[in-house]
């Protein structure tokens, strides 16, 4: 089994001036040593003993010191939407976030006319250094950076990394254990690779435009960046994770390559089990609001219903609370006849009513909420964190988002004035 043992010949607290690499490369080695102690993996009895010392822990109290990422440094080059949310996963699960902003920051700090809204939001607790890429020192000052880190996230278009000197090659060649990930439209290869694009671009570049379309055929555009989210930030952020545990149990470090629109495929499993099983469309069980025990349904007061009742212990009782009549019940809820018994029923009472009626009920039914009544609920005005699907005991509060270049004196020194001119 392969140990990382790095830096091993370099004392602790000694510092090194890496020929070659231009400013900003002295290196304080003690610091990065005991940032990266657990990358010395061992076998499976090492394993096993660490399981067996274990403790348990507290949930919703343990310190930041014990989160997962605690100690690990990312190098965050990305803007807009998909990198920012990746890395802001990664920083509310411990680790140290540096995002390298182009001169004149990263434009979501303007470009929803939201006040910043979502640029706090995506970047809270991270640290800012404003760097010029095309300026030689300034390129050397982040690539020493880099070198110090654990994880470096980009998502620029195929090449532009390369081009810069800053790309995976350059980096590995000086440390083999970085983590580096790439998130693009279409991947690093393919026809595709260079081409500009937004979410609607590779939302209709995935196939996934033909399950939720119009009867006319007319693509019905969602109002959520699914390709930024669903086929960026998430996996970024698992692979990330991935490529970090390969690197402790295996000492081995890894480019990961991220396609947004590849990333999307896992939407339609029912979409592509229907193809590799050769079942026509119209057989298959569609779940996109046609059939009656998978629709909304409005209440007689204008709120709406969901029903979920896909099994048929689900779709049985429901009925029967509803009391749709028994020849009807035994019909496929495909039937147009089905349909319009229960968007007749439901017409009848007010939603809470019928959410009193199912209370305590297994029948797969819930009440449509807006948007602005849960993240009230959720406190996300007074805590100004962005909901995460992160587990409680991974997740911790971070501070607010910087402002642009707050950090260049710390890890630039000199080398950088924040991008002012």
């Amino acid at each position: 089994m392969c140990r990382v043992r790095f830096m091993s010949s370099i004392s602790m607290g000694s510092r090194v001036s890496t020929a070659g690499s231009g400013a900003g490369s002295t290196r304080d080695f003690g610091k990065i040593r005991a940032r990266r102690q657990w990358w010395t993996p061992g076998p499976r009895a090492a394993v096993r003993a660490v399981r067996h010392r274990a403790q348990p822990m507290n949930p919703q109290n343990s310190p930041r010191s014990e989160l997962p990422l605690t100690g690990i440094r990312v190098i965050d080059f990305t803007t807009l939407l998909p990198g920012p949310l990746a890395t802001l996963m990664l920083k509310r699960a411990g680790a140290e976030v540096i995002k390298i902003e182009p001169p004149g920051g990263d434009p979501m700090r303007t470009l929803l006319n939201d006040g910043g809204a979502a640029f706090e939001l995506l970047n809270a607790g991270k640290r800012s250094v404003v760097a010029d890429l095309k300026r030689d020192e300034e390129r050397a000052a982040i690539l020493a950076l880099c070198r110090d880190a654990d994880v470096v996230i980009e998502q620029f278009r195929p090449g532009v990394m390369d081009r810069l000197g800053l790309g995976y090659a350059a980096l590995a060649a000086d440390v083999p254990s970085i983590v580096y990930t790439s998130i693009t439209g279409y991947g690093q290869h393919g026809a595709n690779r260079t081409l500009a694009g937004h979410d609607i671009n590779y939302l209709a570049e995935s196939g996934l435009f033909s399950l939720f379309s119009a009867e006319d055929g007319a693509p019905w555009v969602p109002p959520v960046l699914l390709a930024d989210v669903v086929g960026g930030a998430y996996p970024a952020f698992s692979n990330t994770l991935l490529a970090l545990l390969r690197l402790w149990r295996h000492g081995k470090g890894a480019y990961v390559d991220i396609a947004m629109t590849r990333g999307l495929q896992a939407l339609s499993v029912s979409a592509v089990a229907g193809h590799v099983a050769d079942v026509s469309s119209a057989a298959a069980t569609p779940l996109d609001g046609s059939r009656a025990n998978y629709r909304c349904y409005r209440c007689a007061d204008g709120a709406w219903l969901a029903i979920g009742a896909l099994e048929a212990k689900f779709w049985s009782r429901l009925c029967e609370l509803i009391g749709v009549e028994h020849r009807l019940r035994r019909c496929d809820p495909s039937d147009s006849d089905v349909v319009a018994e229960l968007d007749a029923t439901f017409r009848t009472r007010p939603l809470n009513d019928w959410l009193a009626l199912f209370e305590g009920q297994d029948v797969c039914c819930s009440g449509v909420r807006s948007l602005p009544d849960v993240l009230q609920e959720l406190a996300v005005d007074a805590t100004r964190n962005l909901p995460l699907p992160l587990a409680p005991c991974f997740d911790r509060a971070v501070g607010e988002a910087p402002s642009p270049g707050e950090g260049n004196l710390e890890f630039l020194g000199g080398v950088s004035n924040g991008g002012a001119r």
